[in-house]
């Protein structure tokens, strides 16, 4: 038995595989008996999947149920963790300086640069450390402390990152997704194939309902680098190079943020092959769509 005061958060990887194999997580209470927080059926990804759950504050034990209807059912546990809520969202900023900042991952902290034959080689954004994935490992995910209520209390606030994308051959994707209270998970912004060997920045508002946060990858390549730093919360305020202001628009943005507030008033990319302007340099380039509004 335990005891707790608050809503805190179980994470953990989980591997399930069969025609019926089942893997839940129950709490119990001192009134109530076992209840289901969090059941999945079989997969048949050979990759780990993370977890995060929320364990109420009632609670005062937890068990893991394991259900098998054949021999071939594979059932797995690893990484698990425990932690509070965080106290402010703002938590979630973190540039790996010291540690993970309570984010559960099997990636791993560098201070090396990153390099790749000929094309230079590439420091930490910001600071002298960021974080690389393992591609040695199959539980490529990154999760963020547990939210807790925060969501439903808050305005509009975004979350902004500096992601390095590299690599020769493949199809490697870089998602970051959203827990919600219903306990799905749905993606929030998602990046897919190497993007040159530079740091680029991404940003997306986080959903009311969100009570998690993860960073995904999707067949990891196995040559060059796929890397993040400097995540933060609200308004950027890590300085960028100027000359880093730079930008083809062949990747997006870079390092340049489009005010999203109207829908109907924001900056699109164009590709040269949808429309009757050639790019003025390679194959894509911005224009302003709006109905009157200013766009910035």
């Amino acid at each position: 038995p335990f005891h707790i005061t608050e809503d805190m958060a179980v994470l953990f990887a989980y591997h399930v595989n069969g025609s019926g194999a089942v893997l839940e997580l129950q709490y119990m209470t001192a009134t109530a008996n076992w209840t289901s927080l969090f059941s999945v059926l079989s997969h048949q990804d050979i990759f780990w999947q993370q977890a995060a759950v929320s364990i109420p504050s009632t609670s005062t034990a937890l068990r893991f149920l394991a259900r098998t209807s054949g021999s071939q059912d594979v059932i797995l546990i690893d990484s698990l963790s425990c932690s509070n809520a965080v106290s402010s969202i703002e938590n979630l900023s973190c540039s790996f300086e010291e540690d993970f900042c309570g984010w559960a991952s099997s990636w791993l902290r560098y201070s090396d640069p990153m390099s790749w034959y000929d094309l230079g080689r590439q420091d930490a954004f910001h600071g002298d450390w960021y974080i690389h994935v393992d591609s040695s490992r199959q539980d490529l995910a990154l999760v963020s402390p547990w939210l807790g209520g925060l969501g439903n209390a808050r305005d509009r606030l975004d979350l902004h990152f500096f992601y390095y994308m590299f690599f020769p051959y493949g199809a490697s994707r870089l998602n970051l997704e959203c827990r919600h209270d219903n306990w799905t998970w749905s993606t929030l912004w998602s990046k897919q194939g190497s993007q040159g060997a530079v740091w680029r920045f991404g940003m997306t508002t986080l959903p009311a309902t969100a009570s998690a946060l993860r960073f995904v990858v999707d067949q990891p390549p196995y040559y060059g680098h796929i890397a993040l730093d400097a995540i933060g919360v609200g308004v950027p305020t890590v300085a960028v190079d100027f000359k880093g202001l730079a930008c083809d628009f062949e990747f997006e943005g870079c390092f340049w943020l489009f005010d999203h507030q109207f829908n109907e008033s924001t900056w699109r990319y164009v590709s040269t092959a949808m429309s009757s302007v050639p790019a003025n340099d390679g194959s894509w380039y911005l224009q302003a769509a709006g109905n009157g509004f200013d766009n910035e």
